[in-house]
């Protein structure tokens, strides 16, 4: 499959994943995955401020042909995104980050499959726009299995 399908198809598929969290308790969706980790209300949130820096940001740039680009704080845009959505309700976090979802899908259909191999450079790393992708969905697959881990160890406690 080629790369902007492969993209489109996990951006569909994560929308699909966050609605499903739309069942759990209260008591589930604030509850550390581990000791000392985030929620899955924080997982969930902050990833939609990233969804928001590559629609307002980084796509932009790239389609103006600016190939050398840096990157925001990590740390700063992921505490306050945990922070924030710690303080809103679930259903509130879950739409807005299925409203960036598709938006980011609105977004790729508007991209040619060509532009997923223009190269540019964030910091030291040279990359395509297809390898950049790819890297945000590890991420998200990553965050998704912690999630579905943690949900599937509470099933086996009951």
């Amino acid at each position: 499959m080629e790369s902007k399908a492969r993209t489109q198809q996990h951006y569909k598929q994560s929308i699909q994943f966050a609605e499903g969290l739309s069942d759990l308790s209260d008591a589930q969706w604030f509850a550390p995955i581990t000791e000392g980790k985030w929620s899955t209300c924080e997982i969930i949130g902050h990833l939609i401020p990233w969804d928001r820096f590559l629609l307002e940001q980084r796509l932009p740039s790239l389609m103006n042909a600016k190939t050398k680009l840096e990157s925001p704080s990590v740390q700063d845009i992921n505490t306050k995104a945990a922070l924030e959505s710690r303080e809103k309700r679930k259903e509130d976090v879950i739409q807005e980050f299925v409203d960036e979802r598709r938006n980011l899908l609105r977004s790729l259909n508007d991209l040619s499959s060509e532009v997923f191999d223009q190269a540019f450079a964030i910091g030291k790393s040279n990359l395509t726009l297809g390898e950049y992708f790819e890297g945000l969905m590890k991420h998200d697959l990553y965050h998704f299995q912690q999630i579905t881990d943690f949900l599937n160890a509470l099933e086996d406690l009951k």
